[in-house]
C-alpha cells in the first residue's frame, strides 16, 4: 500500500547508489626512461624514429656553416695545387706514363688526400658536426677523382684536359650543395652527395672531351682550306714505314712542312721522327743543297745521291742527317731526322740510328691529287 503523498506511477528505488568511479586518462606511450640526452655528433646514435628517412638534426652553429663553406672552397683549391704540382713535375720526366712513376705519385697524391681527409674531420668534430665524416668524404672523393682525371690525362689528346681548378672545385661544391640539401634525411644525403660528386667529374669530362672535338674540327677545316689555296706545290714523303704527325702550311713566304713518324718503331728507333720541310728556291736564299759542305769550313759531311745530297752534321749539338733535294723546278725540300730532346741530354756521345735515307730520299715527290688533303685529315684524327 503507497503511503501518503507519495504517486504510485513515479516510485523511486530506496536503496542507495554505490558513487561513480572517477576514470583517469591512461597515456598510450610508455614512459621513457630517463637518462642522459643522447650525443649528436655520436655516429653509432641509433634514429630516434627507426625506419623513418627524415630525421631532424640539430642545427648548425654559425660557426660550423662557415667552416664548412670555407672547407668546400679552400680545400679543393689547395689540394688542386698540389695535385697539379705533382702532375707537372712528373710530365717533366723522360716517360711521363711509366707505371712506376705514376704508382710513386698516386702514393703521394693518397697520401695528402688522407691528411686532409683527417684534418677536415677533426675539425668538424670539435665544431659539433654530426657525423662529419660524412662532408669530409665527399671532398675526399672529389680530390680523387680530380687526381684520376689529371692521370688519364698522360694518354688522351692534349686537347682533352679541364682548366684549373675545375677537376677537384665544381665536384666539390656540388656534393656539399646535394649534402646540405638533404640535411635532414640521414639515409639519402651522402649516396645523394657522392653521386653527384661523381656525375660532375664525368661531366667536366664529357665538356672537355666535347670541346677538344670540337677544337679539332676546326683545325681541320682551317687546314684543309689552307691546302686547298696554297700557292706551293706541296711536297710529301711517300713511304709506307712512316706516316703523316702534323703539318704547318705557311704563305708569306710559301712553305710547308710535314712531320712524320714510324708506323712500327723498333726499340733502337723509338721516338725518332722526320721533318718534311719545303719551300721556293729564291734568288736572295743563302740556303743551297750543299750549305756548309764545304770541305775546308763546314761542319756537314755532304755526299751525293742522285739528285739527293745526304747531310750529316759531325759539329753540331747532337747528331742530325739531312736529305736535300729539288723535287721540281723552283722547289726545294729538306728531309731531316730529329729524336727527342732528352735522347741528346742523356746519351750526347750515342750514335745515330741506322735510317736509310738514301731509301727515304727516292720517296719524296709532289703531292698526288687528294694526297695533301688526305694528310690533313690524318693529323687531325
Amino acid at each position: 500500500m503507497a503511503g501518503c503523498g507519495q504517486n504510485p506511477g513515479t516510485s523511486e528505488n530506496l536503496t542507495p547508489r554505490a558513487p561513480a568511479s572517477v576514470r583517469t586518462p591512461v597515456s598510450s606511450t610508455p614512459a621513457s626512461p630517463s637518462g642522459p640526452d643522447p650525443d649528436p655528433t655520436d655516429d653509432s646514435a641509433p634514429d630516434p624514429t627507426p625506419g623513418s628517412t627524415s630525421t631532424p638534426e640539430p642545427a648548425l652553429s654559425p660557426g660550423a656553416v662557415q667552416v664548412m663553406a670555407m672547407a668546400t672552397v679552400l680545400c679543393p683549391l689547395l689540394m688542386a695545387v698540389a695535385l697539379r704540382f705533382l702532375d707537372f713535375s712528373t710530365l717533366l720526366s723522360a716517360d711521363s706514363t711509366n707505371p712506376v712513376l705514376i704508382l710513386h705519385i698516386s702514393a703521394i697524391a693518397t697520401a695528402l688526400i688522407g691528411v686532409m681527409h683527417l684534418l677536415v674531420l677533426l675539425l668538424l668534430r670539435h665544431l659539433g658536426v654530426p657525423r662529419p665524416w660524412e662532408f669530409s668524404t665527399i671532398l675526399s672523393t672529389a680530390f680523387v677523382l680530380g687526381f684520376v682525371q689529371l692521370q688519364t690525362a698522360r694518354f688522351l689528346p692534349p686537347l682533352v684536359s679541364q682548366p684549373f681548378p675545375a677537376p677537384c672545385l665544381l665536384p666539390s661544391l656540388f656534393g656539399a650543395l646535394g649534402w646540405a640539401l638533404t640535411r635532414h634525411r640521414r639515409g639519402l644525403r651522402l649516396p645523394l652527395a657522392l653521386v653527384l660528386v661523381v656525375a660532375t667529374a664525368l661531366g667536366l669530362v664529357g665538356l672537355s672531351w666535347r670541346a677538344a672535338e670540337h677544337a679539332r674540327e676546326q683545325r681541320r677545316e682551317e687546314l684543309l682550306s689552307d691546302v686547298a689555296g696554297h700557292p706551293l706545290p706541296i711536297v710529301v714523303l711517300d713511304s709506307p714505314g712512316w706516316e703523316p704527325s702534323s703539318m704547318r702550311l705557311d704563305v708569306d713566304p710559301p712553305e710547308v712542312s710535314i712531320g712524320y713518324v714510324l708506323v712500327d718503331p723498333s726499340p733502337e728507333l723509338d721516338g725518332a721522327g722526320l721533318a718534311l720541310h719545303s719551300e721556293v728556291l729564291r734568288e736572295e736564299m743563302r740556303w743551297t743543297l750543299r750549305e756548309e759542305c764545304d770541305p775546308r769550313g763546314g761542319t756537314w759531311d755532304c755526299v751525293e745521291r742522285g739528285n739527293a745530297v745526304i747531310a750529316t752534321d759531325r759539329g753540331g749539338y747532337g747528331a742530325q742527317a739531312q736529305v736535300r733535294m729539288e723535287v721540281a723546278h723552283g722547289i726545294i725540300a729538306r728531309l731531316t731526322v730529329y729524336l727527342p730532346d732528352d735522347y741528346y741530354e742523356e746519351n750526347p756521345n750515342t750514335a745515330f740510328p741506322e735510317i736509310d735515307l738514301a731509301e727515304l730520299s727516292e720517296h719524296i715527290r709532289l703531292a698526288e691529287p687528294g694526297k695533301a688533303e688526305e694528310i690533313a685529315v690524318a693529323v687531325t684524327d
